[in-house]
């Protein structure tokens, strides 16, 4: 993909502080330095916007159908060339809006709640708050948006390897034909702003 930027080598050191890219789409724009002594260190600073979802899910190797959208991330990324599994990252991203097609975590959930539409979702958009260890992208906020007829939060982990840890809740307005009832005899509670709440675990 195009890449520009400045860069200055000094002392083993590489730093390219003002990175312009265009990826899948999109572009996007961040820094980056890198020791090419000891271990390899490096550090990045990534900002990108209206990147095509289902292109970067193909370039990982996964099934580009799974998932559509532009794709909004910042992240902050530091490790070592030396050790692979030690890379380390934060930040925050945003798909909108957000078709999901036969997604394995909402095709477990659909599994779990009797539910099997939900395998097969659109949203205006996904939003999430993340880190990256241990060879797993953790979330601390995982969510569809807006919260109109139906909404999934969801907290955890999605291993490099596609193992699930995940707790949730699953809400439902109750006005959602055949959804809401089915909620309820699920162990679903009525919230204040009138949806079917339902937790849900997914491993």
């Amino acid at each position: 993909k195009n890449v520009s930027t400045p860069f200055l080598y000094e002392a083993d050191r590489l730093s390219l502080p003002k990175l312009n890219f265009v990826c899948y789409g999109g572009n996007g724009s961040g820094s980056v330095t890198f020791d090419s002594s000891g271990g390899r260190p490096f550090e990045a600073v990534i900002d990108a916007g209206g990147v095509d979802a289902s292109s970067v899910i193909d370039a990982f190797g996964a099934e580009p159908s799974t998932v559509s959208g532009k794709i909004t991330l910042h992240a902050e990324v530091s490790g070592a060339a030396s050790e692979p599994d030690a890379l380390r990252a934060k930040g925050n991203f945003a798909i909108q809006p957000a078709k999901l097609t036969g997604s394995s975590v909402l095709k477990t959930l659909g599994t779990i709640l009797m539910l099997p539409e939900l395998a097969n979702s659109e949203f205006a958009a996904v939003r999430g708050q993340f880190q990256v260890a241990d060879n797993k992208i953790i979330f601390s906020d995982l969510r569809t948006e807006p919260r109109e007829r139906l909404q999934i939060m969801a907290t955890g982990s999605i291993g490099f390897g596609g193992e699930l840890d995940l707790k949730g809740m699953l809400a439902a307005k109750l006005e959602t034909l055949n959804l809401a009832p089915l909620l309820a005899r699920a162990g679903g509670t009525q919230s204040a702003d009138g949806f079917i709440e339902v937790p849900f675990e997914v491993k």
